[in-house]
């Protein structure tokens, strides 16, 4: 009798740390579902505009995007996140980084940058 009092306990408490758990914010990134991020355009002239992407973004999160020392912090709608950003005013390769703000647990993703002069610098 007493074992089964102790058992119903555990389990009792067991599934109340489980709400709890659960209510504290956006869920953790399941298996296969990684948070990915994209430039369009992926090669731009300095100075100019780039759409920054996340896709796969766990609902109630937020996500910085971050390009040179250029940031900026978006609320996802439905599963993604779009941001404009102003190229850095050097040319060369940068990483454009999404970083999940306001989650349970944090998830980023990278990619790359061409940042070229005005016109076209492809060494014509």
């Amino acid at each position: 009798m007493m074992r089964r009092a102790m058992t119903a306990l555990l389990i009792l408490g067991l599934s109340a740390g489980v709400m709890v758990g659960a209510a504290g914010g956006a869920s953790a990134y399941p298996p296969g579902k990684h948070l990915t991020v994209a430039a369009d355009p992926h090669e731009v002239s300095v100075g100019r505009q780039v759409n920054a992407i996340a896709k796969h973004v766990q609902p109630g999160c937020s996500i910085t995007f971050t390009l040179g020392s250029q940031s900026v912090t978006v609320p996802a709608t439905g599963r993604h996140a779009v941001a404009k950003l102003t190229a850095p005013t050097a040319k060369g390769k940068y990483t454009l980084t999404a970083t999940t703000t306001g989650c349970t647990s944090t998830e980023q993703a990278f990619t790359r940058i061409q940042v070229t002069k005005r016109g076209n610098d492809h060494g014509h």
